[in-house]
């Protein structure tokens, strides 16, 4: 079995997936049983800044220069995602209409479920493209580590969705946040210590 997954991270001008768009994308491939790196991709994504909010660029901390510098179209953008995401497809479809098998990568990301995997989705249903990702089941670490705090008896509502408070209280270092690469790499840490205490939990029950 190919343990593969692509671990993802979007930012974005604003929180609707259908008004507002994708400015940078980052994913690194792991193998989930050895954590080994087998590839990854990180770009910055030209949009229209009239249509952006100003919290959001706030918050992912926007430079136009560095925008001006190494930022590519939304078309081409796409396209990188795209080939990433087919290198890495390693689960099998079938097609319900015509009964072909077709592969798609798996998923996983911070909050992914309710955020990443819902703009991922829209952008290329808006291009009319296939999109060869699993995107509706990812692997989410906010999920994991509510699980993990709710068996610990640890009340979890004031750490909300935050990638930077839990990385803190599980002791994970983290610096740049709202980084897309930067916080692929936190939530790979994360999703690692997590499975990791899935497991130890598994051996000793």
């Amino acid at each position: 079995m190919d343990n593969r997954v692509v671990c993802f991270d979007l930012e974005t001008t604003g929180l609707s997936p259908w008004k507002h768009q994708i400015i940078q994308f980052a994913g690194v491939a792991i193998d989930l049983a050895t954590w080994e790196e087998l590839g990854g991709l990180e770009v910055k994504i030209n949009f229209d800044l009239a249509k952006a909010t100003k919290e959001a660029l706030e918050v992912n901390h926007f430079d136009q220069a560095v925008w001006d510098r190494e930022a590519v179209s939304q078309e081409d953008a796409r396209d990188q995602v795209s080939e990433f995401l087919r290198d890495h497809s390693t689960l099998e479809k079938t097609s319900k209409k015509k009964g072909t098998k077709y592969m798609v990568a798996r998923l996983m990301g911070h909050n992914a479920a309710m955020f990443d995997c819902p703009f991922l989705t829209a952008w290329f249903k808006k291009a009319g493209q296939f999109l060869p990702a699993e995107s509706y089941a990812p692997m989410d670490t906010l999920q994991l580590a509510r699980w993990k705090l709710l068996m610990a008896g640890t009340e979890c509502p004031a750490l909300g969705n935050s990638l930077v408070e839990l990385c803190e209280m599980f002791d994970i270092p983290f610096k740049g946040a709202h980084d897309a690469l930067n916080d692929v790499r936190a939530t790979i840490a994360l999703a690692k210590l997590l499975i990791a205490d899935w497991h130890q939990l598994k051996a000793t029950g």
